[in-house]
């Protein structure tokens, strides 16, 4: 996998926390590489977007509560 990523993919293999045994590890390596490359949310910015919405004219009361009820869950409101 490494090889087919090219060199600064390696590079970044060497940064991750990562025993001699687990970088032989497909599944290991691949987690790391998630963790390295996946962005972290900002909950602050969600946060805010979620506290400024608003209904629509042309939105439906239930759609609006069915919307406003969905997106805590993906904006970590709840922890």
């Amino acid at each position: 996998m490494v090889y087919c990523m090219g060199d600064e993919a390696d590079d970044v293999l060497q940064r991750l926390d990562l025993t001699g045994e687990q970088r032989q590890q497909y599944n290991a390596v691949k987690r790391g590489f998630d963790t390295y490359f996946v962005p972290k949310k900002n909950v602050i910015y969600e946060r805010a977007k979620f506290n400024k919405r608003v209904q629509e004219n042309s939105e439906s009361v239930d759609s609006f509560l069915t919307n406003m009820q969905c997106k805590p869950i993906s904006t970590t409101w709840y922890e």
